[in-house]
């Protein structure tokens, strides 16, 4: 793949993800608002504080004489009495439901992200290996092979008279071939 097209589509990821966190923390209703129990929304009903009220499935955010409020209400018959008891100002809304992006999200993203995870993999090991999956080779017959061959280099310097290709043998030492090395 192009590098070019590999950091545009990083930098797609990076902003959708962006774009995603800011509509999930934009959506919350009543980010400002004080979150009270559903009995101290009833206690409040009762006294005449709550002004007016926003009922959404089973969320309620209201207006009181202070400030505002949200809570979770269970399934209770009787509220809209009460609520229109004390005259307080009744909307009702549909329960919100998420977009239907965020759901493909949550839904597809882990399995996409383990195919992605897998493609790329799969091209490292494609490409030879020198990267991704070399990280249990070991060099060190390399190193010791370049090691050998500086030691003989040293000693044709210091003047032993080696003829090229020969090998050079210490005294009390055989001559073993560098195989041995592997």
């Amino acid at each position: 793949m192009n590098p070019l097209y590999k950091n545009m589509a990083l930098w797609m990821i990076v902003i959708l993800m962006a774009f995603l966190l800011a509509q999930f923390v934009s959506n919350r209703p009543g980010t400002g608002s004080e979150v009270w129990p559903y009995s101290d929304f009833l206690s409040a009903v009762e006294r005449g504080q709550v002004t007016s009220v926003v009922i959404q499935g089973n969320d309620i955010h209201g207006r009181t004489n202070d400030g505002s409020f949200r809570t979770y209400a269970p399934e209770d018959p009787d509220l809209v009495r009460q609520l229109r008891a004390k005259n307080v100002k009744i909307q009702a809304k549909a329960a919100e439901e998420s977009p239907w992006y965020m759901t493909m999200l949550v839904s597809w993203f882990p399995m996409l992200l383990l195919i992605g995870v897998w493609i790329f993999f799969m091209r490292q090991m494609q490409m030879g290996g020198g990267k991704a999956m070399s990280f249990g080779k070991s060099r060190a017959r390399l190193q010791t092979v370049l090691l050998h061959q500086r030691l003989r280099l040293r000693g044709d310097v210091r003047g032993r008279g080696r003829q090229p290709g020969a090998r050079s043998v210490h005294p009390g030492q055989e001559e073993r071939p560098l195989h041995h090395l592997h």
